[in-house]
Formats: structure tokens, C-alpha cells, sequence
């Protein structure tokens, strides 16, 4: 196989190298390599500056590479302030880390981790809680894999830590899978949502809907805040979106077309 070039591959090695059970990964061969297939999987870092991200995924933001990223910013500080100081990697710092490296050269096999098991769980149902009040496409389908990335650093940790589960873990992997949502809705969450064409382009976060709607409901009241925040107000839709609020005992039915919210458990 001739090796591509140009930016569309490097989007596609992005997904095949993220993939777990792809048991062809992504195929190396050139003029300077042995002809042959094999499973290759990268982990590799980017430093770039916002609108260079913008640019370069303008035109894959459905198609796959931006839910497969961990993204992290340095933080905003005070124009004129002093240059911030996070830390000295000197031998000191080499030496404090020597002890993780080495639980992670010496991991082989199956390792199991139920505590990162059940943080995903946890996790999971908090994001399609959130999902189903916000009634946000975007948000719903990027937390599939920042999940499945905020798993993975919780078992890459608990190898490091010498397969030990210790709560700060937990706290870190929260805060890493919150901080990323957060991210990718704030630089992409209008442009996935212009190309999917579910709603029209806003510059607000996902809203929880029934926190907007009074404690006694209508149909017609939920489909008045739908069409507050640009969605499909279409009587049907609003049905659907009631029908998981009941299922999921966020509301309780009065009649047919009246609603209170249940009382918080």
C-alpha cells in the first residue's frame, strides 16, 4: 500500500489509532518501511492556538477526530500580570515520577479495575441525565467517547499508581471529563450544530429544560420553551421529550396534556 498523504489521512490515522478492537489500526508502508500490515496505536499531544484549531477541523466537525480529542487550555490571566510559574522539571521532579514510569513498564496482561469501571458507570449516567434535560444532540454524542477517553486515563492512572485506586483518581478523571465536554462545546458546539442542521447556531451552553418549565406544566408550555432555545417545537417531538421525562420520573402526568415536576429523590 502506497502511504497518502495530506490532511484528510491525518484525520483518518486520528480515528483508526483511537479505535479499540480495529485489528488493522492504521496501516504502515512507504518506500523506506517493510511491506506488511499491523496494528499501530498512538498517543500523541498537539499544542496549538484556537483559531488554528478552528481552521484546520472546519470541515470534519461530524465526522469523527474532534470526539476522539482530550482537550485542555492553559488559563486566561490579567493583561500585564506576571508570566505563571506551574511547576520545575528538574531532577528532583524526574525522580518523584521515576516510580510510575516503572509500574508502567512492568503492567503486562489483563489488568482489571473495577473502581474505573464503576466511575464510567457513574459518569455515564450523570452525562445522559444532563442530555435528556438539555435535550442537546451534541452534547449527547460528544460525551460517548470523552467517556471512553476519561476511562482510559483512569486505568492508565491505576497502572501507574501501582494498581492502587485512590480518590483523587476519581476527582481528577471528573473534573478531566467535565473540563473537555466544556471545551469542545464552546469551540464547536455551533458549528456541529449547523452541520447536523438540528437547531440553529447559537452562542449559549446545553439548557436543562424542565428547569425552565414552572412546577405545573402544559404541552403548550414545553413547546414554548422549544422554541425559546431554537429547537423543533413540533407537537410530536414535545410528546417524545415528556415521554423520557416520565419514563426517567423527572415529572409526573396530571391529564393528558398538563405535567408537574416529581419531587427531587
Amino acid at each position: 500500500m502506497e502511504a497518502a498523504t495530506g490532511r484528510g489521512n491525518q484525520f483518518t490515522v486520528m480515528k483508526q489509532c483511537d479505535d479499540e478492537g480495529n485489528d488493522f489500526g492504521a496501516d504502515r508502508a512507504s518506500t523506506q518501511s517493510v511491506m506488511g500490515d499491523g496494528c499501530l496505536h498512538l498517543n500523541w499531544n498537539a499544542n496549538t492556538t484556537t483559531a488554528k484549531a478552528l481552521r484546520y477541523f472546519r470541515y470534519v466537525v461530524t465526522d469523527g477526530p474532534i470526539s476522539r480529542l482530550s482537550l485542555a487550555t492553559i488559563p486566561e490571566e490579567e493583561l500585564g500580570s506576571d508570566i505563571p510559574v506551574f511547576g520545575h522539571y528538574g531532577k528532583e521532579y524526574d525522580e518523584r515520577l521515576k516510580p510510575f514510569i516503572d509500574n508502567l513498564k512492568a503492567a503486562t496482561g489483563t489488568i482489571d479495575c473495577p473502581e474505573a469501571k464503576d466511575m464510567v458507570r457513574q459518569l455515564k449516567r450523570e452525562c445522559a441525565e444532563f442530555a435528556q434535560l438539555s435535550q442537546d444532540k451534541v452534547f449527547d454524542n460528544l460525551s460517548h467517547r470523552a467517556l471512553v477517553a476519561v476511562f482510559r486515563k483512569a486505568c492508565l492512572i491505576y497502572a501507574a499508581n501501582g494498581c492502587r485506586w485512590e480518590p483523587e483518581i476519581e476527582d481528577f478523571c471528573r473534573w478531566s471529563l467535565y473540563y473537555d465536554l466544556w471545551l469542545k462545546m464552546k469551540l464547536w458546539g455551533d458549528q456541529i450544530r449547523k452541520a447536523d442542521g438540528d437547531v440553529e447556531v447559537s452562542k449559549r451552553g446545553p439548557q436543562n429544560l424542565l428547569a425552565l418549565l414552572p412546577e405545573h406544566f402544559t404541552l403548550d408550555d414545553a413547546k414554548r420553551i422549544r422554541q425559546e432555545q431554537g429547537m423543533n417545537n413540533d407537537e410530536h417531538r414535545c410528546e417524545n421529550m415528556i415521554r423520557q421525562w416520565i419514563f426517567r420520573h423527572y415529572v409526573l402526568r396530571i391529564t393528558d396534556y398538563s405535567f408537574k415536576k416529581a419531587p427531587k429523590q
